[in-house]
């Protein structure tokens, strides 16, 4: 369940970043901020992509040292989700949206419980 959870987060994360790098005025439907062409505008872009695509990263990262029985693996896993808790609280409380504090939290939570689970698992075998 870790495996497929991992591997949700690494394939949304993607998917973000591209579709930020590929499609910059989506994120005005998204974060309901107007994006007009421009320096700042790609900059921005450019660094909220290459922070999702990190997050790719971490979580495939992660995937291939579970597959390995390495402890680090799990870890790794339970602070991405420590990080989906805590973006997920900062959005309602800067932002007010409810929605991400929904998903995020709820991510982040999940990852966080069954990351424990594959910890105890990977110990104890």
């Amino acid at each position: 369940m870790f495996y497929g959870l991992m591997g949700f987060h690494a394939l949304y994360q993607f998917s973000f970043g591209a579709m930020a790098l590929l499609h910059p005025q989506s994120l005005q439907a998204s974060f309901s901020f107007d994006v007009k062409a421009g320096p700042e505008t790609f900059l921005l872009v450019g660094i909220l992509a290459f922070g999702q695509f990190f997050l790719a990263a971490i979580a495939i990262l992660s995937i291939i040292w579970i597959s390995k029985n390495k402890t680090a693996g799990a870890i790794l896993g339970i602070f991405l989700g420590f990080y989906f808790l805590l973006l997920g609280i900062a959005g309602l409380l800067l932002v007010g949206n409810q929605m991400v504090l929904l998903i995020d939290v709820g991510r982040g939570l999940f990852t966080i419980i069954s990351g424990f689970v594959v910890l105890k698992n990977i110990k104890s075998a």
